[in-house]
């Protein structure tokens, strides 16, 4: 058995090593072939297993069983992997306008506030306050998956306070501790009990459901103010791998990083998965002015486990008031924290996450077809910085108004104590170069310049030949010493793009509008502030953007040394 236990999470061998009673009955989460699945739940039952659910979207079974019937387990080639049911647990006035969001009109008379995008919270359940029901209910469904009951309640009082975070309305307080969306839709998923606890199951079955009930609720954004101890690795964690399949399916989702700071590699599952956007918690001492701002002690730290950057960005989280479930576990443990009748304070990512999702909701209100991975840019890429390193607080602290300008195309950036052209580093969520091209060259309409030592993909070669054909100036810099280059060349001129020798020849005149990009195979080295990254699936790379302002001399400084300086610098 010891030969195939790779299959086992640490969880499971743990269990293995340390439990003397073979016979004591475990619950299990096994991820079975996708092609044997009918097949491999006949064999767990007949292995004894008792088969609690299924969950489709990741194609996995929760059984129970005892820990004698691993060795079939494990020797079942259907099986693909074995998960322990490990536990998880849950982890405004001037916070919200500490993110950079105004109840004012814009210029164009409209109102940011999340209307007709509904949020999933998964927590402890949610209290019918009069913030979420007056003058109409918002709570458009709850499902109970610790103790099944139909009407909405929270015994813990965490969840109706992570709610409150994202999108209480201050109908009881004037609008004075108003959530950051506060007209958007709630559908709140119990998965943790009165103490705050619950399994990695109950939150699977949660997400499972929210994807099934998508269409029939709007369901754009999930948040989870909860986590739990991370396995080595998020491409073998089912908690990981339910929400990432959310995430291709089109719905945003934001994570607590964790409240195990300040020290590093703290940060939870499943923030540490590298789609999903975790969140971080700072202090914003009270104060609507980001000077003064600092992370939080608690809120967790990166780089996870597996080395890869966490978290992505940060919000308020500290003293933050929001609604209060009256009677609940937390509201009697802590009688001091009560704000008046209806409010309550805590702090912890646990809030700075629904803060952040409030603001999620509101680009998605603005143009309701951004993908997550656009959402998640736009957040990253608007984010203020902080005087901290990036383990602490990922891009920044999310700003609504620098967010909202990037989705509305106006090229000012943040303002981070930057040179204006100086070039930074930023990352390229992808690298479908054709897809990107499409964007850069049928949406912006811009002139664009190439630069790579190949280039095959056929797709690419037919856009950049369209783009020519539609009066576009396409300029592309091959390396016309590679014999596969000298035909692809004869071909793009063709059709009017004009070619010419990598490092040997002068490039065309460039306008500050011009776009343009280094490409080393399918990965862009370095690109123009004009490009727009958009997600797709992809190995991520990093990328250097440079002010337009500096194009030219920039540019041509580097592209003559693609092949060594490039890669260096990058």
């Amino acid at each position: 058995m010891h030969e195939t236990m790779s299959k086992c999470d640490e969880f499971v061998i743990k269990a293995l090593q340390e439990e003397d009673d073979l016979n004591k009955k475990v619950k299990l989460l096994v991820e079975v072939k996708t092609e044997e699945s009918e097949d491999a739940k006949h064999f767990l039952v007949s292995c004894g297993c008792d088969v609690r659910k299924h969950f489709s979207a990741i194609n996995t079974y929760l059984i129970e069983t005892d820990l004698n019937s691993l060795t079939d387990l494990i020797n079942s080639h259907s099986i693909v992997r074995i998960s322990y049911d490990r536990d998880v647990w849950a982890l405004l006035d001037v916070a919200v306008k500490a993110i950079g969001v105004q109840r004012d009109l814009d210029a164009q008379g409209t109102e940011h506030t999340g209307a007709g995008v509904t949020i999933g919270i998964l927590d402890t359940g949610v209290y019918p306050h009069k913030d979420l029901v007056t003058p109409k209910n918002r709570i458009i469904a709850f499902k109970d998956f610790i103790n099944g009951k139909e009407d909405p309640y929270d015994d813990n009082g965490h969840g109706t306070h992570v709610a409150g975070c994202a999108l209480g309305n201050g109908t009881s307080s004037d609008g004075k501790y108003q959530g950051t969306a506060p007209q958007a839709n709630l559908v709140a998923a119990k998965v943790l009990d009165s103490m705050g606890r619950g399994n990695a199951s109950n939150i699977i079955s949660a997400v499972q459901w929210m994807i099934d009930n998508k269409e029939n609720y709007n369901i754009g954004i999930i948040s989870l103010s909860l986590g739990s101890y991370p396995i080595k690795s998020y491409k073998e964690d089912p908690l990981c791998l339910i929400l990432e399949k959310a995430w291709d399916l089109g719905i945003t989702v934001l994570v607590a990083a964790g409240n195990s700071g300040p020290s590093k590699q703290t940060i939870g599952s499943p923030a540490v998965h590298p789609k999903l956007i975790a969140v971080g918690a700072i202090d914003d001492k009270d104060t609507i002015e980001n000077t003064d701002d600092t992370v939080a002690d608690f809120s967790s730290r990166g780089p996870t486990i597996e080395g890869i950057d966490k978290p992505d960005i940060v919000a308020p989280g500290t003293n933050i008031i929001a609604l209060r479930a009256p009677n609940s576990y937390t509201d009697r443990l802590k009688p001091d924290y009560r704000i008046g009748e209806d409010y309550f304070t805590l702090s912890g990512t646990s809030m700075a996450t629904p803060i952040a999702a409030g603001m999620a909701a509101m680009l998605l209100e603005q143009r309701n077809n951004l993908k997550p991975d656009e959402i998640k840019r736009l957040m990253m890429e608007g984010a203020l910085k902080l005087n901290e390193d990036k383990y602490s607080y990922g891009k920044g602290l999310i700003n609504y108004k620098q967010s909202l300008n990037l989705l509305d195309g106006n090229e000012e950036k943040p303002d981070n104590g930057k040179v204006p052209g100086e070039h930074s580093l930023v990352i390229n969520w992808g690298s479908d170069i054709p897809k990107l091209l499409e964007n850069e060259i049928i949406q912006l309409n811009k002139s664009i310049y190439i630069a790579t030592p190949f280039i095959t993909d056929v797709n690419l070669i037919t856009l950049l030949c369209e783009a020519s054909l539609n009066k576009v100036s396409v300029n592309i810099a091959l390396d016309l010493l590679v014999k596969e280059n000298v035909h692809i060349a004869q071909y793009l001129t063709n059709f009017g793009v004009n070619v010419f020798h990598l490092g040997k020849t002068s490039s065309p005149e460039m306008q500050g509008d011009t776009s343009f990009a280094i490409i080393d195979n399918k990965k862009v080295l370095l690109s123009s502030a004009a490009w727009r990254y958009l997600s797709y699936s992809g190995q991520r790379e990093f990328v250097i953007n440079i002010e337009n302002n500096k194009v030219v001399s920039y540019f041509m400084e580097l592209y003559q040394q693609l092949s060594g300086a490039i890669v260096d610098a990058v």
